[in-house]
């Protein structure tokens, strides 16, 4: 998979690079790697969408935690449940 993304989120302090799989690929998935303004890995996840995507399912690839979320009506990310 190549990058198809880079965010900083200067506020939160946060540098977030995402990983998409092709779109053609059923189960579409992303892998994020979430780093601190100092380059250290905070979290690193994969996940897969539902169809639609509006529902994704995630694992932390390091802890084995997952969640999953759900769009709302800005369109952003929200935590729905977790272990």
């Amino acid at each position: 998979m190549a990058p198809t993304g880079f965010l900083g989120q200067p506020i939160v302090g946060q540098d977030i690079s995402a990983f998409l799989s092709p779109a053609e690929v059923p189960g579409q998935g992303l892998a994020v790697v979430i780093q601190d303004v100092n380059g250290k890995t905070m979290r690193r996840e994969v996940c897969e969408f539902n169809n639609s995507n509006d529902v994704r399912n995630c694992v932390d690839w390091d802890s084995g935690a997952r969640h999953r979320d759900t769009k709302n009506t800005k369109g952003d990310w929200v935590q729905i449940a977790g272990e």
